[in-house]
């Protein structure tokens, strides 16, 4: 969180990027293929699928 610049006492969620899967432990995370793409979410923020903001305009 440091180098991202996100205080410690805020609550992220680590999610894929393809679909929105939540990362929430080292074992699943050790399954991800290299060069797996994850978004840092933050509070109040949540995962929307590639396009979705066109659709919304």
């Amino acid at each position: 969180k440091e180098k991202l610049g996100v205080p410690q006492n805020e609550t992220v969620s680590l999610v894929l990027e393809s679909d929105g899967t939540q990362v929430e432990d080292g074992e699943y995370f050790k399954t991800l293929a290299n060069n797996t793409i994850l978004l840092l979410l933050r509070h109040g923020e949540r995962w929307c699928p590639t396009g979705v903001d066109i659709i919304r305009a």
